[in-house]
């Protein structure tokens, strides 16, 4: 179907049919039972039958047993040939299939920027998994660049993605302008983005870097983790804090310091709740947490790592996970029972649908800058009022400037033989002092403003 499509570029890989058999691995948990001799039962409650229990013992159902792999029954064979058969073109086994419009690689080479990597399922019924990477625009609108079927979340999938399906179909040259890789927690796709970002002999990606997103990270993670020990109003609001605190790391902290600082006062925030009454369960769940899986990824997460970077402030995944919904509840996209060329032409159609829709809010905009309005005439005798104003209101302005001046300094800085004159904001720290028991620090944000050369004048030395 892709060939018949001639705005439509693609690469597809394919294995031997006769190895595909060989390759497939099959795992199975069962659920086995256990004789408990305590007089305790496996839920560790007392048992009501204790004598019995120690004589005979008693069967109970133990739920993490793994027996890993086992033989492959000839049921289990007979769905792999049914599967094989399903996905066989010729004599090949189809193993993946990527592709991109020529509307999306256009807007990629315009908007290359900032890139959101996510894996989807529900839109095939094969259940294939459906990796797509999709942008922003100028004025943050979402708009899908790529999509590819793969055989599954394993590493080696996502390094031929990154680095042999996404250069082969995307610009090159824009590539190359990435700043920044937003990807959720899936340790597979983070591991390759890690290995082979900035390693590549040409630099593919220039010298973008891979940021996790904080909305995975801090409500699916902690609130996923703590949602079922915080059922009171105190425990409630300890997690509530928490969430704002570790959100702060990813917004505000742009200093080693400032790093620092935030996590002595959040080790002794915990410390303190925990003093007063709050559920120690909840208190050692978060303490594990930010030991484990916070901690350890900051240099992914805070916004000091991503300070000098373009686009550097964008920190979540949301517009990836939006275009996946948008996908998913078009009307005319792919659904879960669809085979996988009815899914790929949905997932076409959709595309192409939404850049198209780009294309006329674009146009519309700019024929309204350009065409006059009715209320062009009012405002025109409207002119004079205006003129009589405008000096008052540059007054006005200047005062203000002058009013905002205090939180900065001049400062001079030689540049070969020229001289700059900038504008630094004072290095303040201000900490919340309202009337609560999680002070979380407020730092404030440190701009440097270089606005015009100057010649060198007395007035700044």
């Amino acid at each position: 179907w892709l060939e018949e499509k001639p705005n439509v570029q693609f690469v597809a890989y394919f294995g031997r049919l006769e190895d595909a058999g060989d390759t497939v691995r099959v795992r199975k948990k069962v659920r086995r039972r256990r004789q408990c001799t305590s007089t305790t039962n496996c839920k560790g409650k007392a048992s009501a039958k204790s004598a019995e229990s120690d004589k005979g013992g008693t069967s109970s159902l133990d739920l993490t047993e793994d027996t890993g792999s086992i033989d492959i029954s000839d049921d289990a064979k007979s769905f792999v040939k049914h599967v094989i058969k399903e996905l066989t073109v010729g004599s090949q086994v189809l193993l993946a299939v990527a592709w991109v419009t020529d509307d999306a690689r256009l807007y990629h080479s315009r908007f290359p920027g900032v890139l959101g990597m996510d894996v989807t399922f529900g839109v095939s019924a094969e259940q294939r998994p459906l990796f797509r990477v999709s942008g922003k625009t100028s004025n943050n609108k979402n708009i899908p660049h790529f999509n590819a079927f793969i055989p599954s979340q394993q590493r080696f999938t996502f390094d031929w993605l990154i680095m042999d399906g996404l250069p082969d179909l995307l610009d090159k040259n824009a590539l190359k302008k990435t700043s920044i890789i937003l990807t959720d927690q899936d340790a597979q796709l983070v591991g390759s983005l890690l290995q082979n970002l900035n390693m590549s002999a040409n630099c593919t990606y220039g010298n973008a870097r891979n940021r996790l997103c904080k909305w995975h990270k801090v409500d699916r993670g902690y609130i996923g983790a703590t949602d079922c020990l915080a059922k009171k109003p105190r425990e409630k609001d300890f997690q509530s804090k928490i969430v704002n605190w570790l959100y702060s790391f990813t917004n505000d902290i742009e200093t080693e310091e400032q790093e620092k600082d935030s996590l002595e006062q959040l080790s002794m925030f915990i410390d303190v709740s925990e003093e007063e009454g709050v559920n120690r369960s909840l208190v050692t769940a978060t303490r594990k947490f930010i030991r484990e899986s916070f901690k350890p990824y900051l240099p992914l997460l805070c916004q000091r790592h991503f300070n000098d970077i373009y686009c550097g402030n964008v920190n979540e995944n949301c517009f990836t996970e939006s275009d996946n919904a948008s996908m998913k509840k078009d009307s005319m996209g792919p659904e879960a029972n669809s085979q996988l060329h009815i899914s790929t032409s949905a997932i076409v159609g959709h595309t192409e649908r939404r850049t198209g829709k780009l294309e006329r809010e674009a146009l519309k905009e700019a024929r309204k800058s350009r065409q006059g309005k009715a209320s062009d005439n009012e405002v025109l005798k409207c002119k004079t009022d205006i003129s009589k104003k405008i000096v008052f209101q540059k007054c006005d302005d200047i005062c203000d400037q002058f009013d905002l001046s205090s939180d900065y300094s001049y400062q001079v800085v030689q540049e070969d033989k020229s001289q700059l004159v900038c504008l630094v904001r004072k290095p303040i720290t201000e900490v919340n002092t309202k009337a609560t028991s999680c002070p979380i620090p407020r730092y404030s944000r440190t701009r440097q403003l270089i606005f015009r050369e100057v010649v060198v004048d007395e007035r700044w030395s």
